[in-house]
């Protein structure tokens, strides 16, 4: 665990509760103008998310920071992760706005 947190602390430390409820698919947290999506095991490639009200500038992946296909409209925010970018526990997805 301690090895994950030097890298991934990032994203727990000094955050809070992310504006989308926690779901099946995982978590959300948030810092200063990034929102970390904590996707945890299995889901679709396709993800809608409910709209927080930021207009989102770019959606990246964590770990090496390709980006991720985003699209944001009156329905919310769609983002697909293909699955072989998924790690087995959490793959962590960044949205800057």
């Amino acid at each position: 665990m301690g090895e994950w947190m030097k890298k991934y602390g990032e994203t727990i430390y000094g955050t809070r509760g992310g504006p989308i409820d926690p779901h099946p698919w995982g978590v959300t947290t948030i810092k200063a103008n990034k929102l970390y999506i904590h996707l945890l095991g299995d889901s679709d490639e396709n993800l809608l998310l409910n709209d927080f009200g930021k207009k989102i500038r770019k959606t990246y992946l964590f770990d090496d920071q390709s980006p991720v296909v985003f699209k944001q409209n009156e329905f919310g925010i769609t983002i697909k992760v293909p699955l072989e970018k998924r790690k087995p526990i959490d793959t962590i997805v960044v949205m800057e706005f």
